[in-house]
């Protein structure tokens, strides 16, 4: 998760923290968070439904073993509890989203199918994974819809898309290469957009593909990275970026070519990085939907990537 977001969270304990004699119950007698209504940080109304927001991380001394719980009542009625580390009705940064982003407020309809939906952000508490979306329906019967598993993307946010009936939520894969090839701020994670259809939001080839290199651009970007002085020392990372946003969009063949040619370390080295990368993009929660994406066609809804200002900025970065 971004640093900001542990910021934001250990602000959030220090500015509490006056108010935790009036906040914090002195006795607690029972398990459940729900019970202390002094504890409820945010709430939404939504017609005859209510999103209540509880948190403890601001009270001192033991208190819940999950510090964060969320409540839906419909018609004054509890229909839905959840206890965790941390919960946001939306987003939980809104700095970190994209330009583009939907401001989501509660009872939008995020599918498309003129239901009104909540969503619901969730951390686990970690330095680095995990960050969750759960998307509800608020319509006259209350559903769980889906809960999308976002791991360190904390800037994955939904957006609008031409001929798209619903939003898309436009996100980036952390569940492969985190910690790869080494520390965790080197991590490539190849940008993916999920559409509602079917019933959940998955991947959208339609959006996620995007017109190959033309001829020569890949043997001319790996010409780049191979005399680079970061050989020496490591790898150049942005070698890694490139050849994950070729696999994202649709042209692992070429990505595999870029990465043979743009090796400049040791041959030892150059079989085991690649065969960790091969293997690691096997464990990723989107592969069967990566290698469909090999297959599709380029649409006119694609992404539009310049392959070779694309290269450039890796090399500078």
């Amino acid at each position: 998760m971004r640093c900001a977001l542990i910021l934001l969270l250990l602000s959030l304990g220090v500015s509490f923290s006056h108010a935790a004699s009036a906040g914090c119950p002195a006795v607690l007698h029972a398990q459940e968070i729900f019970v202390y209504p002094d504890l409820m940080k945010s709430h939404a109304e939504y017609g005859d439904y209510e999103i209540r927001i509880f948190d403890s991380r601001f009270c001192s001394g033991p208190r819940f073993k999950e510090p964060s719980g969320l409540e839906i009542r419909k018609a004054g009625k509890v229909i839905y509890t959840r206890t965790g580390w941390g919960f946001a009705i939306g987003y939980p940064l809104e700095e970190d989203q994209p330009p583009d982003a939907v401001k989501i407020k509660v009872g939008d309809d995020l599918t498309g199918d003129g239901v009104p939906d909540l969503l619901v952000s969730e951390w686990t508490g970690n330095a680095h994974c995990c960050y969750f979306f759960r998307v509800f329906q608020l319509g006259p019967e209350f559903k769980e819809l889906q809960e999308l598993p976002l791991f360190d993307a904390d800037e994955s946010a939904f957006v609008r898309r031409p001929d798209v009936k619903g939003l898309v939520l436009d996100t980036a894969d952390y569940s492969a290469f985190a910690y790869f090839p080494s520390s965790f701020a080197g991590s490539p994670a190849g940008r993916v957009f999920l559409s509602f259809h079917d019933g959940k939001f998955r991947p959208d080839a339609s959006l996620m593909r995007a017109d190959a290199p033309r001829t020569g651009e890949i043997v001319k970007c790996a010409a780049l990275f191979t005399p680079s002085r970061d050989w020496k020392t490591s790898q150049p990372m942005g070698m890694w970026y490139y050849a994950t946003d070729l696999i994202y969009a649709g042209n692992e063949t070429q990505a595999w070519a870029f990465l043979n040619a743009a090796w400049g370390g040791s041959t030892a080295d150059k079989r085991k990085y690649l065969d960790e990368y091969r293997s690691r993009l096997k464990k990723s929660i989107y592969y069967p939907d990566l290698e469909s994406l090999q297959k599709a066609p380029v649409s006119t809804a694609g992404q539009k990537i310049d392959w070779t200002k694309q290269c450039f900025e890796y090399l500078r970065g």
